[in-house]
């Protein structure tokens, strides 16, 4: 893995020292901040100088720097900041974007590079603009997130040039001796990405404390809505074993230590510090971190993924059992770069691992940038359609998938369940692998290797219908599933009730009267459960949620749907539309409460579909 460039600084031309609202004029140097696109025509990098005031970013200047830097896609920050970008996703589109700097023009007009650009009209722009930091593209309205690397440096800052502030947080952070040291009294300095740093010591009670203290700013006045800690095994470059020296010593919450027993915990202490930080300032809304160092117990502060990966089919194979086992090791909320990492997947790798990647809890396509363009939209139009189709698939199911949170917290049900986990009593899966239970009614089993037009598979115990198909399919064998490129196999228990709301672009984005769903026959009984709330904040823990427990019960002409309700939280729909999926009978009446309704049976025939008022406590459908 290549270091990033470490960030220069030009002095600041007098025309902008002069202009009104712009950087802090005592200053007399900006810091340099990596865009990292590169020009197409001649292939060199330049630089885009930035700085904040208030609550607002400047574009100062830039530099044009010649061949032999590390040519990169657009970094977050630069592509968040200049709008309309986001809406343009091929990359050859970048030096257009940032014609506002005349860039471009400067360049083809010069020729000569190593020469200050300036232009001294401002641009400014608000950081409300700015949807997301390193997020998977896919969700570019979900939230703001800011990486945050381990350590911080004397010289350097990151993320959204904080410079003062940070410089400030290092000098308070030498004062208090809150970094770590060697065995010998020196502070343990280590090469990341901003240069040579300090790292504080996360095992210490008072370093948390102050480290939950820095998030005020980010999260409380600029808006930020989670952290990326990263980094933090702790890493260092350009040193054998990657890390810290064994004789690095730790406070250790009081039992002084050396590194050769806090290193496995120093990651989820800074998780634990960065979550109590972002809870505090976040509050009423709830936090989010993830973290790529943890340890046992640190599900209670952060999220996680697999690590740096690379774009093999062998990864995609074990990203599948990696997250099986995480989950059910009690870290849940975790999952893997889709696509890889480092190198670059082909189109038909980074659909398969799309189809894998929507059913992990944690979802997020990423990749380090260096071997190309790894977007939905840098491959074909099939790739396109099929990561469209997997990802609507994944909104429709957030109903379902919150659930699976619900009962991971409350009750520490893993959220994807190796078939051992699912059925010990089966002797047919305790080898098995490939394929695992998503929630407590959806076998998911992904495509693993290249031009396969099918797999072979095992579906356990009970009764299953294909979720394409709707087939029925009776379980404890293995069979041959035929796929087409954009599937994989997936199985819906019968006697589920399966609840789904309309695609969205982002959650949030629509106002919905109707909560699907789909129930899958069974002739016997099942419970289903589903979980809301308002989605945000803690209202919840003062009983303001909705639970909802349903019993179906099937017989060779009937089918009885009994629903009942825990909780104060009214639901913003008020139908349901219920799916009915391999009943075996036609319907001659239908009961609600009770009571006959009107139905339009012809339509119903064709249909298979009630739309029925979601207060009820029972649906008796009967056939001829």
């Amino acid at each position: 893995m290549k270091p990033r460039e470490r960030r220069e600084k030009i002095p600041i031309p007098e025309d902008l020292l002069k202009t009104k609202n712009t950087v802090d004029v005592r200053r007399k140097e900006i810091d340099i901040i990596p865009a990292s696109f590169h020009l197409q025509e001649e292939r060199r990098l330049f630089y885009v100088a930035m700085t904040r005031a208030k609550d607002k970013l400047f574009l100062t200047g830039a530099k044009f720097y010649g061949e032999g830097k590390r040519e990169k896609k657009p970094s977050p920050f630069i592509t968040e900041a200049v709008p309309g970008f986001i809406n343009k996703p091929n990359i050859e589109n970048a030096p257009e974007q940032l014609s506002l700097l005349d860039l471009e023009a400067e360049y083809k007009e010069r020729k000569a590079i190593k020469e200050e650009i300036v232009k001294p009209e401002i641009k400014s722009i608000s950081f409300s603009q700015m949807q997301t930091f390193d997020i998977c593209p896919l969700h570019y309205k979900a939230r703001y997130i800011l990486g945050i690397p381990t350590a911080p440096s004397s010289a350097q800052s990151y993320g959204i040039t904080l410079h003062h502030a940070l410089n400030d947080f290092y000098k308070e952070a030498l004062e208090k001796d809150y970094f770590c040291k060697r065995a010998d009294g020196p502070y343990m300095k280590g090469k990341v990405w901003p240069g040579e740093c300090n790292f504080p010591d996360y095992t210490n009670p008072a370093v948390r404390e102050w480290w939950a203290g820095l998030f005020k700013e980010l999260v409380a006045e600029i808006g930020v809505k989670g952290v990326w800690n990263d980094m933090n095994e702790p890493a260092v470059m350009e040193v054998p074993n990657k890390t810290f020296p064994m004789d690095v010593r730790h406070v250790y919450d009081g039992n002084p230590c050396s590194h050769r027993k806090a290193h496995n915990i120093y990651g989820t202490q800074m998780a634990r510090a960065t979550y109590h930080g972002v809870k505090r300032f976040a509050y009423p809304k709830r936090p989010f971190v993830i973290t790529r160092s943890a340890y046992s117990g640190a599900q209670r502060y952060t999220s996680s993924w697999t690590g740096d990966n690379v774009a093999t089919w062998e990864h995609l194979w074990i990203a599948n059992i990696q997250v099986q086992r995480m989950s059910i090791s009690g870290m849940g909320f975790t999952g893997s770069d889709i696509g890889g990492f480092a190198e670059q997947p082909t189109g038909e790798l980074y659909a398969r691992w799309i189809q894998l990647g929507v059913f992990h809890p944690f979802c997020r396509t990423h990749s380090s940038g260096d071997h190309g363009n790894q977007e939905p939209w840098a491959f074909d139009e099939e790739v396109i359609n099929i990561t469209r189709k997997f990802v609507s698939l994944r909104y429709q199911l957030l109903p379902y998938l919150y659930t699976m949170f619900w009962q991971y917290i409350e009750e520490g049900i893993p959220m994807l369940k190796p078939l051992v986990y699912f059925d010990q009593d089966d002797t047919q899966t305790h080898y098995r692998n490939d394929e695992f239970i998503f929630g407590n009614q959806i076998l998911v089993c992904p495509i693993l290797e290249p031009n396969a037009v099918g797999r072979r598979m095992y579906i356990p115990r009970g009764e299953w219908y294909n979720y394409w198909t709707n087939e029925f399919s009776v379980g404890g064998r293995e069979v041959w599933i035929d796929t087409k490129f954009d599937e994989i196999p997936v199985f819906v228990k019968a006697g589920a009730v399966i609840p789904k709301y309309p695609v969205q672009q982002y959650v949030g984005e629509l106002e919905f009267d109707e909560l699907t769903l789909d129930v899958y026959y069974k002739n016997g009984k099942e419970k289903s459960v589903v979980y809301e709330d308002a989605q945000d904040g803690y209202d919840y823990k003062k009983g303001r949620y909705s639970f909802l427990s349903f019993r179906t019960v099937g017989k060779e002409k009937e089918l009885i749907i009994q629903l009942h309700k825990e909780g104060k939280y009214d639901t913003p729909y008020s139908k349901y539309k219920i799916n009915l999926i391999g009943l075996p009978f036609k319907v001659s009446e239908i009961e609600i409460d009770n009571e006959k309704i009107q139905f339009d049976k012809t339509a119903f025939e064709v249909n298979q579909f009630l739309i029925v008022e979601k207060g009820f406590s029972e649906l008796h459908i009967i056939g001829e």
